[in-house]
């Protein structure tokens, strides 16, 4: 489960980039 929460965290990097265009997703 470990390996699971790390591949979550690139999610939030990747995420990082259109957070200026979505701000509500990265809240998510």
């Amino acid at each position: 489960m470990t390996q699971n929460k790390g591949s979550k965290r690139a999610d939030k990097h990747i995420y990082l980039v259109p957070w200026i265009e979505s701000p509500k997703d990265m809240r998510k």
